[in-house]
């Protein structure tokens, strides 16, 4: 679960917790910079998924840990 709030922007999903500055850096990372304004609800999943990556940026850790579940192609 990415417990992302549905009812904000991406822009604000990220801002509640930490710095605009920082917020913007891990947005451009994510890839993410021109849906900053948008709503999560209307994201697609890899969208929602992006924003959760961009939440884990914006700490500064040393590591991410991604699992990826599914791989385009493998069964």
């Amino acid at each position: 679960k990415l417990f992302l709030f549905y009812n904000l922007t991406v822009l604000n999903n990220l801002t509640l917790f930490y710095h605009l500055i920082d917020v913007e850096k891990a947005l451009k990372k994510a890839n993410l910079y021109n849906l900053k304004d948008r709503y999560v609800y209307s994201l697609s999943g890899g969208e929602r998924q992006r924003v959760g990556i961009a939440r884990a940026i914006v700490k500064n850790p040393n590591i991410i840990n991604i699992r990826i579940s599914l791989i385009k192609g493998e069964k």
